[in-house]
């Protein structure tokens, strides 16, 4: 198989565009159907675009702000803490449950409640 594209293969690619599907005209040719497929979107003459353009725009998402947590930030490296202190590292709030490792704030921003479970 040929892998030089010349003046007279484009002339023939281009006058079986849209006859005969890009496989026969690859068998013509003596390339690949990729190849076809390739050129033909190179040139820009009837190769199907690679992905769609949206036609329509999309309605802008809301703007979510963060609230800043109530507790006093104290950037406590992790070694410093408490067991009964919150493991966040801008927290150093005490721990509300025995167990937990982060204080109500944080626990309510980190956990997920499996809603399956609850009646």
């Amino acid at each position: 198989m040929s892998r030089t594209w010349t003046k007279e293969k484009v002339d023939l690619l281009l006058s079986l565009k849209g006859k005969h599907t890009k496989a026969v005209i690859a068998e013509k040719l003596g390339v690949t159907r990729n190849a076809v497929i390739g050129k033909l979107a190179r040139i820009n003459s009837g190769a199907k675009p690679v992905c769609r353009v949206h036609t329509h725009r999309r309605k802008p998402r809301p703007v979510i702000e963060m609230l800043e947590p109530i507790i006093e930030k104290s950037y406590r490296p992790l070694k410093d803490l408490r067991p009964t202190d919150c493991r966040e590292p801008t927290c150093g709030a005490r721990v509300v449950a025995k167990g937990q490792s982060y204080c109500e704030h944080h626990y309510n921003l980190y956990y997920v409640k499996d809603w399956r479970h609850e009646k």
